[in-house]
């Protein structure tokens, strides 16, 4: 018996041993398809500023490199194409449950008097519109758009945040672009996009024109 449970433990162990050194394997190969340029020690406090003045020398090229994979299908290349501008160590989850919620880095830094947000998706559910104006002071204007027109509560609620409600589909009845000329904006604190499939297509235009800094983990196509 005593034998039997023995062989069983070592069983057990080598098992674990073998899942370990092929999970190191695995782990060694993903990051060999990283270039090396790429790597940064977020513990060293210059490594972010360094890392940062590196990309404003690249961020035309690396503009103009998103904008033209963006006008393809191949999600594999556009992601491929999205670099490490930021690293951001404050997230804040804004948003009630039933409004989905999105991760911001580091909201509460945002201190301009004239500030704006913008909130593309928003179904007549605003917690996330009216939790970010809050947690950024309350002095930003936010743009909304969505598809369909919001109903007479939204409508009045937006207003009371400071808000400017935009109607129709991104990117073809309007634009990120179109939203900022006629709200008289030229610069975006955050952005937050939750259009159901269509954040690729709205974001090509705005990335053509704009010079966007990438801070959210792009895990999945909502952003």
């Amino acid at each position: 018996m005593i034998d039997s449970s023995s062989t069983v433990i070592i069983s057990l162990l080598s098992c674990f041993l073998i899942i370990i050194t092929l999970t190191c394997f695995s782990v060694s190969r993903l990051e060999q398809k990283f270039e090396t340029d790429e790597l940064i020690d977020i513990y060293n406090p210059n490594a972010l500023k360094d890392l940062r003045a590196k990309y404003n020398l690249k961020a035309d090229k690396y503009s103009l490199e998103l904008s033209q994979v963006a006008r393809g299908a191949d999600h594999k290349r556009f992601f491929g194409k999205v670099k490490l501008e930021a690293f951001c160590a404050i997230k804040e989850r804004i948003g009630d449950v039933d409004d989905g919620g999105k991760y911001v880095c580091n909201p509460r830094a945002v201190k301009k008097d004239n500030c704006t947000l913008i909130s593309l998706g928003l179904n007549n559910a605003i917690s996330y519109d009216q939790h970010i104006q809050n947690v950024t002071g309350g002095h930003c204007r936010i743009l909304g758009a969505d598809k369909d027109p919001q109903n007479i509560t939204v409508q009045e609620a937006y207003e009371r945040i400071n808000g400017q409600l935009f109607v129709g589909m991104i990117p073809n009845e309007i634009s990120i672009s179109s939203m900022l000329k006629k709200a008289e904006r030229r610069e975006v604190e955050l952005l937050k996009i939750d259009i159901e499939g269509g954040e690729h297509e709205g974001l090509e235009p705005f990335i053509r024109e704009y010079r966007v800094c990438q801070v959210r983990d792009f895990s999945s196509t909502e952003i």
